[in-house]
């Protein structure tokens, strides 16, 4: 037994389960930015390839500034 009063074995199980729940909120949290991101970039190059266009329209600006956010977001997580 540890001080804490767990054994090997308990001490095992908690680790497995804490990794388990670290390996889900990385994928559920990080992958869903870095998802997003790429979907946004991907959309904002349509918008981009518009014929004609002259100047970044209404939803334009609007990814734009979602990316930058997400951007923001994932440099937090990396750290």
């Amino acid at each position: 037994r540890l001080n804490a009063g767990l054994s090997v074995q308990e001490l095992q199980t908690k680790l497995r389960s804490l990794g388990e729940n670290l390996s889900s909120w990385d994928r559920n949290t990080f992958g869903h930015v870095k998802g997003e991101i790429k979907r946004l970039n991907r959309e904002l190059e349509v918008l981009r390839s518009v014929p004609g266009r002259l100047q970044p329209s209404h939803l334009d600006i609007k990814v734009t500034d979602r990316l930058v956010e997400l951007y923001q977001r994932e440099e937090i997580l990396e750290k």
